[in-house]
């Protein structure tokens, strides 16, 4: 076997942490949303069919891959997809950015806590992990992280944005679009993710010029109607019909996580704001993405097979 050495700024292997208490560089506490998986394959309710995540066993509402019964199909049972998402993060333009909004925060918050408020904003979540649906003036005195929540009362965002990364990356009980619907009849794509941080930690508006950032893995069982159409979601925000509750907001992008380069985006923020007019942030490039790749996890089984003379 070779180690597949990249071009970057590393000696060597890129070492990776998960930092005390789950918080990452933009101070999100991370690890917080999980599916529930339907492992027994009985239809649980509240639960997320296995087929999401395990391949070999195709049914008609989750057509994996492959689907024609063979030894290919046996070689892939058991299985899952990683999707390998390699981002750097730019720590001080986030940092920048929360102080240039803070005047968007209700005027009765003192400065550092309307930073706090626009990070909120554009997470879905408090630093602490306290949903914004639940708490949406203030994180409550512990943080909150039950995640059994949605957004069917909260339409227009005012509780929590839209565009906040958690409602696109994980839209929950908002509504698709009907082609949308069509393609994920059991709900919209979920993941089983893992990942890991590198690099030194960062305070403060000017950049030290170090690399930090995360490495996401996500495990699925579709790679285009899963993955890939989360990454395109977080792109342009055009798969709930909600958005069209915003000007421009098909076009929009995920708040934290979107590319900003990508043609005719939307790149302001909308924040409706109750008893006052919505604001309206011009995004930056938060998230560098330095490289993306699909790999197969085989099963036990397979690698026994791929082991053999």
């Amino acid at each position: 076997m070779e180690e597949l050495r990249l071009q970057g700024p590393f000696a060597g292997a890129m070492s990776g942490r998960r930092p005390p208490g789950g918080v990452l560089h933009f101070g999100y506490r991370d690890g917080i949303t999980a599916p529930v998986v339907d492992w027994n394959d009985d239809g649980t309710a509240g639960t997320v069919d296995c087929r999401e995540f395990v391949l070999g066993y195709p049914s008609e509402a989750y057509a994996t891959s492959p689907r024609l019964p063979g030894p290919w199909q046996e070689f892939a049972r058991d299985g899952s997809y990683v999707g390998l998402c390699w981002l750097g993060q730019d720590v001080a333009a986030f940092n920048r950015f929360l102080r240039a909004n803070a005047q968007h925060a209700p005027a009765s918050l003192q400065p550092d806590r309307a930073e706090e408020w626009v990070a909120a904003k554009l997470m879905g979540r408090w630093r602490d992990g306290s949903p914004l649906i639940r708490h949406p003036d203030a994180p409550p005195p512990t943080p909150q992280l039950d995640d059994h929540f949605g957004y069917a009362g909260d339409p227009d965002g005012v509780r929590c944005p839209l565009g906040a990364h958690i409602r696109v990356a994980n839209l929950r009980d908002d509504p698709m679009t009907y082609p949308n619907q069509v393609r994920f009849p059991k709900g919209p794509p979920r993941f089983i993710r893992r990942g890991f941080s590198y690099g030194p930690t960062l305070d403060g508006v000017d950049d030290d010029g170090r690399e930090r950032g995360l490495v996401g893995l996500f495990c699925f069982a579709r790679i285009n109607e899963q993955f890939y159409t989360i990454l395109r979601w977080m792109q342009r925000t055009e798969f709930s019909e909600g958005f069209d509750r915003i000007p421009g907001g098909a076009a929009g992008q995920d708040a934290v996580t979107g590319p900003r380069g990508v043609p005719n985006a939307n790149k302001t923020f909308h924040v409706p704001r109750a008893g006052n007019d919505p604001a309206h942030m011009q995004l930056a490039d938060f998230i560098r993405y330095r490289g993306v790749v699909v790999l197969l996890a085989p099963s036990i089984a397979a690698l026994r097979t791929l082991a053999q003379d």
